[in-house]
């Protein structure tokens, strides 16, 4: 439910229904459920969404965490995980931060995706924007080249 009252902005109604979810988990001992850690990265999203981001980075945190330990034959919510981190890292002006989940993120995908998987494409033009911010232009360059390279491979 929260993540459709997200989409639909309506960010109070999103943020009970992502905090009801946390408190059920809790409540019948389900910490270490996989389902937790989507509902931890559900607040975190509405609360990204809402610019709360330390606290959504605290909740970020947590699903990878939960995700780490519960679940860690799903690489692809792990390296989503990592990819939400550095969003955050990346708007907090954290740019190594924010590259070291991106490379975690890089690290996990080529090991479990294709080489052309366009989940790449968003990955290689994170690590280019957060590059480009700390100054190293030849680096995000290379890194903007490969996403077109998968984006427009014909």
């Amino acid at each position: 439910m929260s993540v459709a009252y997200l989409g639909l902005r309506q960010f109070d109604d999103a943020v009970n229904y992502a905090r009801e979810g946390i408190r059920i988990y809790k409540h019948f001992a389900l910490q270490n459920h996989p389902g937790h850690g989507t509902a931890c990265n559900n607040l975190a999203l509405v609360l990204y969404h809402r610019s709360e981001l330390k606290e959504a980075l605290e909740m970020f945190k947590e699903s990878l965490n939960i995700r780490l330990n519960v679940s860690p034959q799903n690489p692809v919510d792990i390296a989503d995980s990592y990819n939400n981190i550095s969003q955050v890292y990346h708007d907090q002006k954290t740019f190594d931060e924010a590259i070291k989940c991106l490379n975690e993120r890089l690290k996990i995908q080529l090991e479990s995706l294709p080489a052309n998987d366009p989940a790449l494409i968003i990955t290689y033009n994170n690590l280019a924007k957060s590059l480009q911010a700390q100054g190293r232009i030849e680096d995000a360059l290379m890194y903007s080249i490969k996403a077109s390279k998968i984006q427009y491979k014909p």
